[in-house]
């Protein structure tokens, strides 16, 4: 969480570059270390692009965390292999094993974050790919995505079904919902996403102490279809579900 925070501060997008490195330096002026931030105006008004990146890099550290993972996996079981046996080769071994998992439990949040068939199945497919894990767990979830929308390709799926994948995550492991509706259409100009859940939903006060706890995956959401050219809103209050809409442009083939 607290890297999640560091790679895209929730208000990254209000409040600009300047504000946002201040807030990485106090933890280490508070550890008396001199920090002096120095960052002109024409800086401080960047934003798109240049600091909506958070998806890319949190990708690019999968890569790198999983190799180094990988590598002490194997320094773990060559240790145990040397201890030849008794309680400090087990433990080892044990602390090898539950480092393997979190290299499976990477590679399927890499899989997910991006599927490598995306742009060869289209939208539709890779929701209902989607779903299926929350229908095993007794979730029902209609997918209601037209032809047109089927047909787009390129960075508008890839961020659509993003998308469509995030609210789903929310909707069963935050909301508890037990009803999911994903709609997609495309009109003249852009693709509309709707996701729709029937679960405990939140309000405003609770979103915000959501973020500070280091759950920011909305956050991250409408910086992505920011990113993308598009915006992204959500509905919400306690009791009566939520809905995430989002409207991404698409680009002439």
């Amino acid at each position: 969480r607290t890297l999640m925070r560091e790679i895209a501060p929730p208000d990254l997008q209000e409040t600009g570059l300047a504000v946002a490195v201040e807030a990485a330096a106090q933890p280490l002026r508070d550890q008396g270390v001199e920090v002096l931030v120095e960052i002109d105006e024409a800086a401080r008004t960047v934003r798109g692009d240049a600091l909506t990146t958070a998806f890319r890099i949190a990708r690019d550290l999968h890569d790198g965390v999983v190799q180094d993972l990988a590598a002490i996996a194997l320094g773990l079981r060559t240790h145990a292999e040397r201890a030849a046996g008794g309680e400090e080769a087990a433990t080892m071994l044990r602390a090898a094993d539950a480092t393997a998992d979190a290299m499976g439990e990477l590679r399927t949040l890499m899989r997910e974050i991006a599927p490598p068939d995306l742009q060869e199945t289209g939208l539709a497919v890779a929701v209902e790919a989607a779903a299926q894990p929350l229908r095993d767990q007794g979730v029902e979830v209609l997918v209601e995505i037209d032809e047109a929308a089927c047909a787009v390709r390129g960075d508008a799926l890839t961020t659509a079904f993003r998308i469509a994948q995030e609210a789903l995550r929310n909707a069963t492991q935050h909301a508890r919902a037990a009803r999911v509706t994903v709609g997609a259409h495309l009109d003249p100009s852009a693709l509309q996403i709707v996701v729709t859940d029937d679960g405990t939903g939140f309000s405003g006060e609770e979103r915000r102490s959501r973020m500070e706890a280091g759950h920011v995956g909305l956050s991250l959401l409408q910086d992505l279809a920011r990113d993308a050219g598009g915006v992204l809103s959500v509905e919400s209050a306690p009791r009566r579900g939520t809905t995430v809409r989002a409207r991404i442009p698409v680009r002439p083939s």
